[in-house]
């Protein structure tokens, strides 16, 4: 016999509650639910409330392909109950409201995604396969047939299932393939290009250039016709946001492109750098604006990200990257129901455990991510050699990361800094020499013509040693 006909121990209206709320909040337990879970699971007169609110979401995703926000639940229920003779009791409407909220201030978090999973499917199996079980039984139907098909009925209940597998079964090394940035020193660090399936972090100061590099990334990656989608935290993705968007994708001065307000404003020789920049880039290169107002259900948290990703896969255009501009927002979003003040010791917590999520996330989408977060402000005011441990709000929160960027030795007249890459337990670090071309928002590797004298912490000439290199036309 394929199932267990233990009596299965019967599910808690608080544990039902639980699974409401992660069916709410989770993109990644709704998309494992979505095809499993039946209206007719839930009994028609105890658990109104959540076969109402199942009945909702579930509607919701069908028709906008993402999670319900949080400002929506209350006035979808109300639209349902309204003049409904079914929930026309003022006790099941209450019940009905009591859920919802409970549903909305819920904290999800991933150490009891995979408890809630067991419980829905005990909650599955309980009314599906053992009920089954017992009326065939009471009815003297049991039967070899009739067995099978209750057995194939508990392998549909089963919601999350651990795979054990040997790494030398197969010819094949089973590590997924490297993707080149279009960047050269990001690709040189990286030995080739960044990994689907992983995330790697950006430490830089303020005004350092995080969000130009970032935008410097999805340009090139664009160009190879793979998609790239920038979440930015920071701010609203429009107008002096984009100014140096423009500038790095066409090459035309940031002043001269913050100047005009219409295309015809500009040469003719302008006009078709844009049109050029437009056909490589408009089908490719993404941005979501997570800055609050613009942001799904005001939360901007991993859930609405993921969601996006579903978007993009569903219609046929798989994201191959993406950033997050910047971390520490999305993880303040992320937790927005649990206490994640700069004094309060869990934020480290909260912290590896959205970038452990992330990489998950990176895995279910095969692609990899980019995660922008600030140097620490000590770092910075004593001139030291920042690493993957030095983030501004949260000490190691990049120790989950693949591995961490870090931005040093920063020289704003010559617009010159050293760009070094390291992994977590590994003292190993490699470094370039780049310079900002701050006229086009670009990043250049100059390594092979310009050195990083530590003893007299300058940069050098490598042709003339001690000869320091001409600032040129450019500003940091």
């Amino acid at each position: 016999m394929n199932f267990n006909t233990t009596p299965p121990l019967p599910v808690q209206k608080s544990e039902l509650d639980q699974v409401m709320a992660h069916l709410f909040k989770s993109a990644e337990f709704l998309q494992m639910a979505l095809p499993k879970l039946r209206d007719s699971d839930f009994d028609a007169q105890l658990e109104r409330p959540h076969k109402l609110l199942w009945t909702i979401i579930e509607r919701y995703h069908k028709t906008y392909g993402s999670l319900l926000p949080a400002e929506h639940i209350i006035p979808e229920v109300e639209k349902c109950i309204f003049n409904s003779v079914e929930f026309a009791s003022r006790s099941v409407q209450d019940a009905i409201y009591h859920l919802a909220k409970y549903m909305v201030s819920y904290p999800v978090s991933s150490l009891n995604l995979s408890s809630t999973a067991r419980i829905l499917e005990r909650f599955m199996f309980q009314r599906r396969v053992y009920s089954g079980f017992v009326m065939l039984a009471e009815a003297g139907l049991v039967s070899p047939e009739n067995v099978k098909i209750l057995g194939q009925e508990s392998q549909e209940t089963l919601v999350v299932q651990s795979t054990t597998s040997n790494p030398f079964e197969c010819d094949m090394l089973g590590l997924r393939p490297k993707i080149r940035t279009g960047v050269s020193f990001v690709d040189e660090l990286l030995n080739g290009g960044a990994r689907a399936g992983e995330a790697y972090g950006f430490l830089a100061p303020t005004g350092g250039g995080k969000t130009t590099l970032a935008n410097q990334i999805g340009i090139s990656f664009a160009r190879q016709k793979k998609h790239f989608v920038v979440f930015s935290y920071e701010q609203p993705t429009d107008n002096e946001y984009m100014v140096p968007v423009y500038a790095c994708a066409t090459g035309i001065n940031r002043d001269r492109i913050s100047a005009i307000t219409t295309m015809q404003d500009l040469s003719e020789a302008e006009q078709r750098k844009f049109a050029e920049a437009r056909k490589d880039l408009a089908a490719y290169l993404h941005y979501k604006d997570m800055s609050g107002t613009h942001s799904l259900a005001g939360s901007g948290g991993l859930e609405e990200i993921e969601a996006a990703l579903v978007q993009f896969r569903d219609a046929k255009t798989p994201v191959s990257a993406f950033v997050i501009d910047w971390f520490w927002p999305m993880m303040q979003r992320r937790y927005t129901q649990e206490p994640t003040s700069r004094n309060q010791p869990n934020e480290r917590i909260y912290a590896i455990k959205l970038v452990d999520e992330l990489r998950q996330v990176c895995g279910r989408h095969n692609c990899w991510c980019w995660v922008n977060h600030q140097s620490a402000p000590a770092t910075v005011s004593k001139s030291r050699k920042a690493t993957w441990t030095d983030a501004a709000e949260v000490k190691g929160w990049s120790w989950y990361l693949t591995g961490c960027f870090a931005l040093n030795d920063i020289n704003e007249e010559t617009c010159q800094a050293t760009i070094n890459f390291s992994k977590a337990r590994n003292t190993k670090k490699a470094h370039r020499v780049i310079k900002l071309l701050g006229d086009i928002a670009t990043f250049v590797d100059v390594s092979t013509a310009v050195s990083y004298n530590r003893r007299t912490s300058t940069y050098e000439n490598k042709a003339k040693p001690g000869e320091v290199p001409d600032a040129g036309q450019v500003r940091l």
